[in-house]
């Protein structure tokens, strides 16, 4: 069979035997060489990540306008441009069942935007990067590599992790160990965290203490709210009334008002009064101690003593008189007992 270039195929080359040329703007070498087109860029059936892409076969002018490369999934979408976004046409070397490889081919320039045959041993320098996988270090355990396809798990430590190991000043602490081909990851949260500062929505909390808001605020040293504080220093109620206070009922409790009126009403129906009366006047004098010093003063009307309300104890006392009505001596001591009152007696007649 003779080579043949189909009709309206143009600015096509052929070097081979049993060619049909049907795409333009092509080359086609050696025997049977065939130039597949389509309208996408890719090798047909492309995969990745065993997701089935679209072919980049040229068309049947031999002409790609798409440049762009897209690998779906469920869950995300991927896409790769490449240069070289309008192929003119297409070399071909071999056909289905029959490819052929190129040799001694030059390594192509690898950039985002060559247009370079790539040789086999730079896909393999990339393939090797990538069979090594990726390193993950941890606290203890040391430097595990994950092979490319292989599983890493992330999980929460047992409870018993040695808090020992933790770092100084640090809340979490990891450690990793192989399992085959796949690697485990634990992490542990320390029992006693060590955090500068938290804050959630208007309560803060820091050196300084807590803070809720601009009138709340707990420290070291006790507590303010407002105007109101109880702190090492004391209770200070910002001049505000403490209501439902309880009955005190021992030496140390505090009372409420209910029992000072109570002790008041009962002292007040319980107090002693000392008045004057006939023959006797009473004066009160308030010392520097805040007690009270009565003087009471007793005339009689010269002949006669006369007691009011038992202040001055009962005694029969005789005045001796003269002519003239003169008070003399008594015959008797006058008063043995006045009790604990000051008495004084001046111009008895």
């Amino acid at each position: 069979m003779k080579n043949k270039v189909l009709q309206g195929v143009t600015n096509t080359f052929v070097l081979g035997s049993k060619v049909v040329a049907d795409v333009e703007n092509s080359v086609y070498l050696g025997h049977q060489s065939v130039v597949g087109y389509g309208d996408a860029i890719g090798a047909p059936n492309w995969t990745a990540d065993g997701v089935e892409g679209d072919t980049t076969t040229a068309g049947n002018e031999g002409k790609v306008d798409k440049a762009i490369f897209t690998v779906n999934d469920e869950e995300k979408e991927q896409k790769f441009t490449f240069a070289g976004a309008k192929a003119s046409g297409a070399v071909s070397v071999g056909f289905s069942g029959g490819e052929r490889r190129l040799q001694n081919l030059a390594a192509g320039e690898i950039s985002a935007t060559s247009t370079d045959a790539i040789n086999g041993s730079q896909l393999f320098a990339v393939a090797s990067e990538v069979y090594k996988g990726l390193n993950f270090d941890a606290n203890t355990g040391g430097v595990q590599t994950s092979k490319l396809g292989s599983i890493v798990t992330i999980k929460g430590a047992d409870a018993n992790t040695d808090a020992s190991k933790f770092d100084a000043g640090k809340n979490l602490m990891t450690s990793i160990e192989k399992q085959g081909e796949d690697s485990v990851v634990r992490i542990a949260l320390a029992k006693n965290l060590e955090i500068d500062s938290v804050k959630a929505g208007k309560t803060s909390l820091n050196n300084d203490g807590l803070s809720v808001g601009n009138n709340v605020k707990v420290s070291d040293t006790g507590i303010t709210a407002g105007g109101v504080s109880l702190t090492t220093e004391g209770i200070n109620a910002g001049n505000t009334k403490i209501t439902n206070v309880a009955a005190g009922t021992d030496n140390s409790d505090a009372v409420n008002v209910g029992q000072l009126t109570e002790v008041a009403d009962q002292a007040k129906a319980a107090a002693t009064k000392l008045v004057a009366g006939d023959g006797v006047t009473v004066e009160s004098e308030q010392l520097a101690d805040k007690s009270t010093e009565y003087t009471v003063s007793a005339k009689t009307d010269g002949a006669t003593m006369t007691t009011v309300g038992g202040a001055i104890a009962a005694n029969t006392t005789t005045f001796n008189t003269t002519t003239d009505g003169a008070v003399g001596a008594p015959v008797t001591p006058l008063f043995s007992s006045l009790g604990h009152q000051k008495t004084g007696f001046a111009n008895i007649e």
